[in-house]
């Protein structure tokens, strides 16, 4: 994915700890912010397949995740 590489961070968190909002950033291309990480790196691999035609594999939890 030449030039969509992405960070993700945790933004919030709740009372025991818990991620509750992740930020996922792509180079220069954009920000995508979710509840979950599957949730914001499924809006970054919409947007990677997109632009190339070409989704990433998702990590962390497969179930119910987005396929192009």
């Amino acid at each position: 994915m030449s030039g969509h590489g992405v960070s993700f961070e945790v933004v919030e968190r709740d009372d025991r700890d818990i991620a509750t909002a992740w930020l996922a950033t792509c180079g220069r291309h954009g920000k995508f912010v979710g509840a979950s990480y599957e949730e914001t790196e499924d809006k970054w691999r919409q947007h990677v397949y997109e632009v190339t035609g070409i989704a990433p594999n998702p990590m962390g939890n497969k179930e119910g995740r987005w396929t192009p």
